[in-house]
């Protein structure tokens, strides 16, 4: 994050330098500069606007707030300087303290002003419609062009400029005023919502009674988490996207998984998810601290990152293997023993460079953390120690990055709008279920030509259902929570007590459905919040009650309309797979 932002800085100075010795005026070399600034650090969304602009009621509210920003500006320095040709403020006393209070007045007006129209410019500027990652040539040739005909009229000109530049000095104390104000309730939110060993009550993990388990420790089994995220159910598959996901399920079934049909996740958006599945607990507790109309995310984000389900089994003597994301909570793990990064720049840096012409020149992250982690988990079985793999993948989640034949295609920055584009969700998820059963193939046939006495466990789950009308929380129904909590969800456990002569599952029960006594007890409504309690239980000696399998909703996204939500006012929808809410 610091680096991109230095860099910026020490660019805009050096800028600011070299065009004040050639035009030997600091005033245009700053305004030069300031307008270089604009157009380099904006162009992504300058773009994005341009080639799919917001509806017009959305346009109008757009253009009626920058105009009363604009002209407001240009009446208060008009006031300015009234006021200071009249005497009454001395404009040459720059420590003047009139001078001083009646600045600081006006960038506070000017800093509430753009507080009040800051929502339309993030959702439909800074956030708009299906962004295009490719950009065509003449775009930027058009904004280098409006940027060489400025500077050759800035340079030219005999204009003084005094009164833009006062204008835009006066401009950037509200946006300073408004960045501090965001940095201190940064730091005092911090302060009221801060994540502790504490915080929340952890299962108590019995060490002891792990170890004297059936399983003998050189046998303990690897483990694969592994989170397809925004991977639907195959009821919302067939109900919302007309596609039928039944051969991929049958032919993970021959392969020896559970599927269940019926499974709903806890909670309906990635950060409540997986807090809750990776700590096999529900997340009451976050109504009462930091509370029900909090939108702080910092105790799940921590949650995510110093998980239960890690902690636990690294006592057992596993070697934690983290995959990072593009999604900052699971970017990373602290905890971890072992992080694979198949990207070398982080969340911020990346969208930071893409706003810039310099996208030409961003390596493709979202694809490159997608195709090197499917490449890289089978290779993951040791004979010295058993592995815990963690891997989210934000796929079928949009952006859609390929379509089903893995063809590579233009995407951009994930937008909610973006679920509405069914038919690529579809062929995106075709793709993934090659993907997904050839890494399933390579992973058994690894251990298989080992003969490892080993056998891995194999979760594949989504963390949440599709959304193919986004901001439906505003306006929620059954339909639409039904369609949200379905998730994709397969297991593949080794029988409890493994086999004198190392047959794979798939040679015990070929039949899906055909599992043995000694096969742990799964069932059609399981949750993640109950995944890992079974597994500690069956292969650990945990004594775990398996929890009610509830879906709880909650208002997680905004909307143009109503930019408020309430991710932490839980609503139970679903329990045992029966619908129990309260919507229509």
């Amino acid at each position: 994050m610091i680096i991109p932002l230095l860099l910026s800085l020490g660019l805009l100075l050096a800028l600011f330098l070299i065009l004040k010795k050639l035009m030997n005026s600091s005033v245009k070399a700053g305004l030069s500069a300031s307008l270089f600034a604009g157009l380099f650090f904006n162009y992504g969304r300058l773009y994005s606007f341009v080639r799919r602009p917001p509806p017009i009621r959305s346009l109008f509210w757009i253009v009626a707030a920058i105009l009363a920003l604009i002209s407001a500006s240009i009446i208060l320095m008009a006031l300015f300087r009234r006021l200071c040709s009249s005497g009454r403020i001395s404009a040459r006393q720059p420590n003047h303290p009139q001078k001083f209070i009646w600045l600081a007045g006006t960038g506070l007006f000017l800093f509430f002003l753009i507080w009040k129209i800051l929502p339309w410019l993030y959702l439909h500027i800074f956030k708009p419609i299906h962004y295009q990652i490719i950009d065509p040539p003449w775009f930027l040739a058009a904004i280098s062009a409006v940027f060489v005909i400025m500077l050759l009229w800035i340079w030219r000109s005999h204009y003084s400029f005094n009164l833009i530049n006062e204008w835009l000095q006066i401009f950037s104390l509200a946006l300073l005023s408004l960045i501090s104000l965001q940095l201190l309730l940064g730091l005092l939110g911090s302060n009221q919502a801060s994540y502790s060993e504490d915080t929340f009550e952890r299962l108590p993990f019995d060490l002891a009674a792990a170890k004297q388990a059936q399983l003998p420790e050189t046998a303990y089994p690897d483990i694969y988490y592994i989170i397809l995220d925004g991977y639907a159910g195959e009821k919302a598959l067939l109900d919302v996207h007309n596609f039928d996901n039944r051969p991929f399920i049958n032919a993970l079934q021959r392969r020896g998984f559970y599927v269940p049909a019926e499974s709903r996740a806890n909670y309906l958006t990635t950060y409540l998810s997986l807090s809750s599945s990776l700590n096999l607990v529900y997340l009451d507790f976050l109504s009462g601290s930091p509370g029900i109309f909090s939108t702080d995310q910092k105790i799940p984000h921590e949650m995510i990152r110093q998980h239960t389900v890690g902690k636990n089994l690294q006592q057992l003597g596993y070697t934690w293997v983290h995959f990072s994301s593009i999604w900052g909570p699971t970017a990373d793990s602290r905890l971890a023993n072992i992080t694979y990064d198949p990207s070398s720049l982080d969340e911020f840096t990346y969208l930071f460079w893409w706003s810039t012409p310099l996208r030409f020149f961003l390596p493709d992250k979202e694809r490159t953390v997608f195709i090197e982690t499917m490449k890289k988990i089978p290779a993951l079985a040791e004979d010295n120690h058993p592995v815990f793999v963690f891997a989210h993948l934000t796929v079928p989640h949009p952006p859609y990055l390929f379509d089903q034949d893995g063809t590579e295609l233009s995407y951009s920055p994930f937008e909610p709008e973006q679920w509405r584009e069914k038919e690529k969700y579809i062929s995106q998820l075709k793709y993934l279920n090659k993907r997904v059963l050839l890494l399933v193939d390579q992973i058994l046939e690894n251990y298989e030509m080992q003969n490892s006495p080993r056998k891995p466990i194999i979760i594949i789950q989504g963390d949440h259902g599709t959304e193919s009308q986004p901001g439906w929380t505003k306006q929620p129904t059954e339909a639409r929570a039904d369609e949200r909590s379905l998730i994709f969800n397969a297991y593949y456990l080794p029988p409890v007590d493994l086999p004198v002569d190392n047959a794979f599952i798939s040679d015990i029960f070929p039949a899906a459905g055909n599992y043995p006594d000694n096969y742990p007890k799964l069932y059609n409504t399981i949750s993640p919040v109950n995944t890992f309690r079974l597994i500690f239980n069956e292969y650990f000696g945990q004594d775990y009650p398996l929890l009610p399998d509830k879906t709880y909703f909650s208002d997680y996204t905004t909307s143009s309309d109503n930019l408020t939500f309430t991710p932490y006012n839980f609503q139970e929808v679903y329990r045992q797979g029966k619908y129990v809410g309260s919507f229509s």
